[in-house]
């Protein structure tokens, strides 16, 4: 049940900060790329790579584990608002479009796991 209070305040935490990107990015980059969703996915994963590390190396608590990866990126990142967008993007005839986002969310998200994983690296 403990675990439970972790994963509610980082889901909490991390639902705010994914409203507050919303917010500030300015809705779409070029080529009708949802920014918000495409930053947000990148930062999460990016801390995921990171995180992985510092738990694989039991640096963290299994309660800051809860906190940052099950409840914090669980509710920053957003995979299901990248389908949704993409999705919505080919129903809309903007294949182009459709097709460069899911390229970068997917390439650039990877790279920002690996990212996150040298940054892990570099400073324990």
């Amino acid at each position: 049940m403990k675990n439970s209070i972790y994963i509610v305040l980082g889901g909490g935490a991390g639902a705010l900060l994914r409203y507050i990107v919303n917010r500030i990015s300015g809705g779409a980059a070029p080529a009708n790329i949802p920014a918000a969703t495409l930053i947000v996915n990148c930062t999460g994963a990016l801390c995921a790579g990171f995180f992985f590390c510092l738990f694989e190396g039991k640096l963290g608590t299994e309660r800051l584990r809860f906190f940052l990866v099950t409840g914090f990126l669980g509710a920053f990142t957003t995979f299901s608002a990248f389908s949704l967008e993409s999705a919505r993007l080919f129903l809309g005839g903007i294949y182009a479009s459709a097709l460069l986002n899911i390229l970068l969310n997917n390439i650039l998200c990877i790279l920002a796991v690996f990212a996150g994983i040298w940054l892990y690296n570099k400073f324990f």
